[in-house]
């Protein structure tokens, strides 16, 4: 018998793939041994190593004591803008509470001599039908600046008809507007009397308004 016979091809197929196998494994575990071996073996002196580089400002005490010092400026600055824009918001509403709209001031300029003393007549005589023969006399009265209008009679609780206007009006003397004084009864004009016409300037009252005889503005 020959002992020298050709092995099957199927058995030297699996021989083969057995001796590779074998080869495959310590292929990789000669890269697992050398990759252990670089990373417990520190890098040479001199050798180039991967670092992270951070900004020097960011960890320099003085570089950040100098930012935080301009930051303060900026934010100083910023405070300051905001109360400089704060006091020009309030002198601007100061001022347009002080300040009346020309608008404002040109209604009242305009018919102060006009509307106002014909208000104050028409209040004047409303007042005479009221009061009727239980006064002597009624006038009407306004204060130019504000437009207030009043009616005003005598003996309430004192004085003159003026007087009255003037306690209503709470203003000065000297800047009180007056109307024609009637008599409630008869609606004639009754002329200023010795007292009024010592305590209140003829400008004060309409043109043609009669002062009594006698008085300082009868001469």
């Amino acid at each position: 018998m020959n002992r020298n016979r050709v092995r099957p091809t199927s058995d030297r197929a699996a021989t083969l793939g057995v001796g590779q196998r074998g080869s495959v494994g310590v292929l990789v575990l000669v890269l697992v041994l050398a990759l252990a071996v670089a990373v417990a073996i520190p890098p040479a002196a001199g050798a180039s190593t991967a670092t992270v580089h951070r900004p020097a400002h960011l960890y320099d005490d003085a570089a950040v004591a100098r930012a935080t010092a301009q930051e303060d400026v900026e934010a100083a600055g910023i405070l300051a803008d905001r109360r400089v824009d704060s006091a020009k918001s309030s002198e601007r509403s100061v001022l347009l509470v002080s300040k009346p709209h020309p608008s404002f001031c040109a209604f009242f300029a305009t018919n102060s001599a006009d509307d106002l003393l014909a208000q104050a007549r028409a209040d004047r005589d409303d007042l005479a039908q009221q009061v009727e023969s239980s006064k002597a006399t009624v006038t009407g009265g306004y204060d130019p600046k504000t437009g207030r209008v009043v009616a005003g009679c005598n003996s309430n609780p004192i004085g003159c008809a003026e007087h009255d206007v003037g306690r209503q009006l709470d203003i000065p003397d000297g800047e009180i507007k007056f109307t024609e004084a009637i008599r409630p009864r008869t609606g004639e004009q009754v002329p200023i009397c010795e007292v009024c016409q010592g305590r209140y300037d003829p400008s004060q009252f309409p043109p043609g308004t009669k002062p009594a005889p006698g008085g300082p503005g009868d001469r």
